[in-house]
């Protein structure tokens, strides 16, 4: 094989793993997002999902910036 096909063939790899990641990242962003809002109890957690996948990094910002401090059985349990 010549070192210009062995070039393209490892370009298109790299370019298949980006485009991987590129559809992996916010899918697993949108995961984390709808789960960490479920357990702090947030009732709008599916909402948030959505958003984070559709606008992703803006929406995951917002989402770290607004959401709340603890968890709702954290704020329940007795000290």
């Amino acid at each position: 094989m010549e070192p210009a096909g062995l070039v393209s063939i490892l370009t298109t790899f790299a370019m298949f793993i980006a485009g991987l990641a590129a559809l992996a990242i916010p899918i697993l962003t949108a995961v984390w997002v709808y789960r960490d809002a479920e357990r702090r109890g947030n009732t709008s957690a599916a909402i948030w999902a959505v958003g984070s996948l559709v606008g992703w990094p803006l929406v995951l910002i917002l989402y770290l910036i607004v959401r709340p401090g603890q968890s709702a059985a954290a704020r329940n349990m007795p000290n």
